[in-house]
């Protein structure tokens, strides 16, 4: 039993790593090429401005015209994932074995899990880590690492077997991934 854990945490985590993988070289192969071209022409700007010392007030709003459907899309589920996640936690601890817990549950690790791939799907152009740690490079980590250890927390509750810390530690690193974008 215990190998089926490691098998199936290993293979999420490694997942997450392609997908950040895939984010950091800019092969995402879902982008049509209209939402890379806008993205990439965003993050330029975004890059010139912060170079020429002129504007560093943008870092915090990285959401690139062409696109704003699936980046409100992106927050949407990224909120509601984060309310789901903390209804989750409490039916977790008030009553463990119910359904709403395992409800909660699998709806947290499903929207993160959507939420996460419309925000490579809307920002893939202007996802990069060429330019150092930025607002936009932590939130993508820790939102794919949150993403990662909900879907594993999931699995594992899904076997019968205590999942509380790593729910709780996605749970913590899911909130860290939407304050960092805020503040």
């Amino acid at each position: 039993m215990k190998n089926i854990i490691f098998f199936i945490s290993i293979s999420v985590l490694l997942v997450a790593a392609s997908t950040v993988s895939a984010g950091i070289s800019g092969n995402t192969s879902f982008t049509s090429s209209y939402n890379i071209s806008s993205s990439s022409y965003a993050y330029e700007s975004y890059c010139m401005l912060n170079k020429a010392g002129t504007d560093s007030s943008t870092e915090n709003n990285f959401q690139p015209s062409g696109i704003s459907s699936i980046g409100m899309a992106h927050k949407i589920l990224g909120y509601s994932t984060a309310v789901v996640a903390t209804a989750s936690v409490i039916t977790g601890f008030v009553i463990p074995k119910h359904l709403a817990h395992t409800i909660t549950t699998y709806s947290t690790a499903g929207l993160a899990t959507l939420s996460t791939m419309t925000g490579y799907i809307a920002y893939s152009g202007i996802i990069t880590f060429r330019g150092g740690i930025t607002t936009q490079n932590s939130h993508v980590v820790l939102g794919t690492l949150s993403t990662a250890g909900l879907l594993t927390s999931a699995i594992i509750g899904a076997l019968n077997v205590k999942h509380c810390a790593p729910g709780i530690i996605s749970g913590v690193v899911l909130y860290a991934s939407v304050i960092v974008v805020h503040f």
